[in-house]
């Protein structure tokens, strides 16, 4: 599966991580959780990643060798075909931003589960949404333009809340899944723990708040099964959509190929 002046832009890479077969994430988790890794940028980073994607090939079981791991940030990986979580050196919690809302994503699609080309329930934003999302953007958050009285299909809001990463969604999908930001963020940290992510800590839906942190391994393991969701899967690897209010919004991958910015409503916030 790209915030205020206090840290670089950050996004999971979406597309790009089905391409290569071969892992769930590796190089795009380290630079999501705010480490200058250089892995699409840098030929050293890049040809890292050659050699581990050669060293993998039918070498099941084997160690991983030092020189594949990049040499900035954290990163982890699974092999396809197998479970076990393949982790490289400096694992330690630290924030990550807006890979936070992979978890909202996975927990709304959990309680509220889509098929592929279903648009389920309706969500009508409210006044207080409204005002919200301006408090939100005079933050700098990554927000989306919305308005009272608008309904978002729960695909929709979805699409929202990973493709323009908008930080208000996150927030709107929090209260209608669980009812309020707190039982929303309980839960968060239950499925974390289910599935193993003994080193995450959510304490907002969007990833804003610093304190929510984890790990390159953790977030491999939450990678891995949300995208095994097909209604997820397909958000990830979408351009853009159209949406009622804000227009069209486009994917803010930056590890994949080049998009252009959205074109109505967002805010280079975090």
């Amino acid at each position: 599966m790209t915030y205020p002046a206090r840290t670089p832009a950050r996004r999971i890479r979406t597309r790009n991580l089905r391409d290569v077969g071969l892992l769930v994430a590796i190089a795009a988790i380290a630079a999501a959780l705010g480490y200058q890794l250089r892995a699409s940028s840098s030929a050293t980073d890049a040809s890292s990643i050659d050699v581990l994607r050669r060293e993998h090939r039918g070498a099941l079981g084997e160690a991983v060798p030092s020189t594949v791991w990049p040499a900035h940030g954290q990163a982890a990986f699974v092999q396809t075909g197998q479970s076990q979580v393949q982790a490289g050196p400096n694992q330690h919690a630290a924030p990550i931003a807006s890979v936070a809302k992979v978890m909202t994503a996975y927990l709304v699609l959990r309680d509220h589960p889509l098929r592929p080309g279903e648009g389920g329930p309706t969500i009508t934003l409210t006044e207080a949404d409204v005002a919200d999302t301006d408090r939100r953007r005079r933050q700098q958050e990554s927000v989306m333009f919305i308005a009272a009285g608008e309904r978002l299909t729960e695909l929709q809001a979805l699409q929202a809340l990973l493709l323009p990463s908008a930080n208000n969604i996150a927030a709107v999908l929090a209260r209608w899944d669980a009812g309020s930001a707190d039982r929303f963020i309980a839960r968060m940290t239950a499925a974390a723990r289910s599935l193993g992510m003994t080193h995450t800590r959510y304490t907002d839906p969007s990833g804003f708040d610093d304190e929510t942190v984890s790990t390159a391994a953790d977030q491999v393991r939450l990678v891995d099964r949300a995208m095994r969701l097909p209604v997820f899967a397909s958000i990830v690897d979408t351009p853009s959509v159209t949406l009622p209010v804000a227009g069209t919004v486009h994917n803010t991958n930056t590890f994949g190929p080049a998009r252009p910015r959205q074109d109505r409503g967002g805010s280079p916030g975090r």
